[in-house]
């Protein structure tokens, strides 16, 4: 855990943050004498260096390249003091459980590999692993680490900031790993990755490029010894193939930079903006530990129902797994059933209308009819469920806002 969360931690490096936060976690529970006991883990990262009033000024503007503007937009109020969902801190949580992933991905031989590929306009020429940990910027071509640290020497004297591309490298994924259509493997990847802020866009395999390749091109024929290329980077049909899993990211640049900019206060006056503080000049090599904490849990997920699959189908514990799965599902949608319907309650109370709604009620009863048919769902079972529902859905109705 220290180890990974070392490598993303801010103040560390001449281009990134000069924030200092040690990044110590605390482990609370699930573990004991140096194993886990398979109960939930517990960590707690502290934020030690937090400065919220060097944000006191961001209340009344929108960011340019935050999200300043989108989560006032949805939300109608937003915490502009730095270090919440919208922090590049919230990533520190990330690393810490893709940790543990990576450990026991490790025991299965699956090793997950970041490295830069690109810094603003520098681009590798060459891929060159050996030795990748310990090089500047985890950069993939070391004859062009030096002109690395001279585009970010010319960054920072700009006070300007720079995006980047990363490759990840997952060796030793067995094949049949993912599925067609919703549960894809690539499709998996991709969301886990693009759900890290500054993320612009994934690739697998040959990605972009592929759309300037001709098929005879971009196809991985196949002899006796196995696949003869692998343009699809270990993924096809949605499913591994069982070579090498290749994924490249777009990093954009940090949005905060000591260039004025135009943008607009929270009352719609355009003003001027000049960002301060702590910030990096580019997100690599600390969003590295980031992407592959992302990779290996979706990796885990993937070997795990996997294993589930090739198991025996009728053993108690697989059986109960499948419910336990179903279970989680099921109490997201309850809960956010009742929450419609204490809305629609309020909505009710505020025109003055009644609780109960025969006809609304009927025509849920066949929507619900017509779905339970093709699922196999008893017509004496779908009443009951119905009636628990509804006599529910009315209690909440009726409760006055709190």
């Amino acid at each position: 855990l220290r180890a990974e969360l070392a490598r993303r931690r801010p103040g560390r490096g001449d281009h990134a943050s000069a924030r200092d936060e040690a990044d110590d976690p605390e482990i609370l529970s699930g573990v004991y004498e140096g194993k886990t006991l398979g109960t939930p883990i517990a960590i707690l990262i502290r934020n030690t260096d937090a400065r919220p009033e060097d944000y006191a000024d961001l209340a009344a503007l929108f960011r340019p390249g935050h999200g300043d503007y989108t989560w006032q937009k949805k939300y109608g109020h937003r915490d502009p003091r730095g270090g919440g969902r919208a922090s590049g801190r919230e990533t520190a949580a990330r690393v810490a459980a893709g940790a543990l992933a990576l450990t026991w991905l490790s025991a299965r031989g699956v090793t997950v590999t970041g490295y830069t590929t690109a810094v603003g306009s520098v681009r590798a020429e060459a891929r060159d692993l050996s030795g990748i940990i310990e090089r500047p910027w985890r950069f993939a071509d070391p004859a062009l680490v030096p002109r690395v640290e001279a585009c970010l020497a010319q960054v920072a004297a700009d006070r300007d900031s720079v995006g980047a591309t990363v490759e990840l490298l997952v060796t030793g994924a067995p094949a049949g790993l993912g599925a067609p259509l919703a549960d894809r493997l690539d499709a998996a990847l991709a969301g886990a990755l693009m759900s890290v802020g500054a993320v612009k866009a994934v690739g697998v395999g040959e990605g972009f490029e592929a759309a300037s390749l001709r098929g005879s091109e971009n196809n991985d024929q196949m002899n006796a010894a196995g696949f003869a290329s692998n343009h699809a980077g270990g993924i096809l049909g949605g499913i591994s193939t069982g070579q090498p899993i290749l994924l490249r990211v777009a990093v954009k640049p940090v949005p905060t930079i000591g260039i004025p900019q135009q943008t607009l206060d929270t009352e719609g006056a355009s003003v001027e903006f000049t960002g301060s503080g702590r910030h990096d000049r580019v997100l690599v090599p600390r969003i590295l530990p980031v992407l592959e904490a992302m990779v290996a849990l979706v990796l885990l997920d993937a070997l795990w129902a996997r294993d589930a699959e090739l198991a025996a189908p009728d053993t108690m514990e697989v059986l109960r797994c499948g419910i336990d799965a179903v279970d989680d599902d099921l109490v997201e949608l309850i809960a956010r059933r009742l929450h419609l319907a204490q809305a629609i309650g309020e909505a009710k109370r505020a025109r003055g209308l009644a609780v109960s709604d025969p006809s609304r009620e009927a025509e849920v009863r066949r929507r619900w009819e017509l779905r339970a048919t093709g699922a196999g769902l008893e017509g004496a079972q779908l009443s009951a469920l119905l009636d628990t529902l509804f006599g529910i859905s009315k209690a909440v109705q009726k409760e006055e806002p709190s």
